[in-house]
Parts: structure tokens; sequence; C-alpha cells
């Protein structure tokens, strides 16, 4: 079993009535062919995304774990798992000296 590093993420969701999943690990993505359509969609228009008023905002991207992330996020109809994005916002915050906001999350029904 391979070792997760900090910048290591997974997301899995749907897109209508399709499963599909991204993937960072080892420094490179992986992404079913629909998600990659919508983030190059949203990375071509010049999404951005604020996360606090005090940092700069993050240019949708699929080079950077963070940008990824949030990029990919975007993208999904339906989040069903989200392993380790949590982190990684937690990092770009602290790398501000600011606090991360409490996330909660609920299961549906």
């Amino acid at each position: 079993m391979s070792k997760r590093t900090p910048a290591d993420f997974r997301i899995v969701g749907f897109i209508g009535f399709d499963q599909v999943s991204a993937q960072w690990k080892g420094g490179y993505l992986t992404a079913d062919p629909e998600l990659l359509d919508r983030a190059d969609d949203l990375v071509r228009a010049g999404t951005t995304f604020e996360l606090d008023p005090e940092a700069p905002p993050i240019p949708a991207d699929l080079g950077e774990p963070l940008p990824a992330a949030l990029t990919l996020t975007r993208c999904f109809d339906r989040i069903t798992k989200a392993e380790t994005v949590i982190t990684l916002l937690e990092e770009f915050w602290n790398s501000f000296g600011l606090c991360a906001p409490q996330v909660v999350l609920r299961g549906g029904s």
C-alpha cells in the first residue's frame, strides 16, 4: 500500500447518473474525461476561487493540488467522498497566518 503525501487527494461523486472520480497522487492528476472536460471549461473561463478576503484568489487550474481540488470539486453534480481536501484547505489558510473556518460535513439521508 502506498503512502499518501500531504498534497494527495481523491474525490468521488456523480455527473448526472454516472459515477466519476479524480485523484491527485504523487504529483499526478488522473480523472474521468467528463470531469476533465468540465474542469477545462472552468480554466478557460478564468474562474477563480476566493477562500478568504485576506488571501489572494486562486485561479482554476489543474497543475497544482489545491487549485486542482477546488476546480474539480466545482465539476461534480454531487460529491460522495472527498479524501484529504480539507487538509489542503487548512494548509492554504495557515500559509497566510489565517485560521481555517470550521467546516461541518453532514451525511445525507
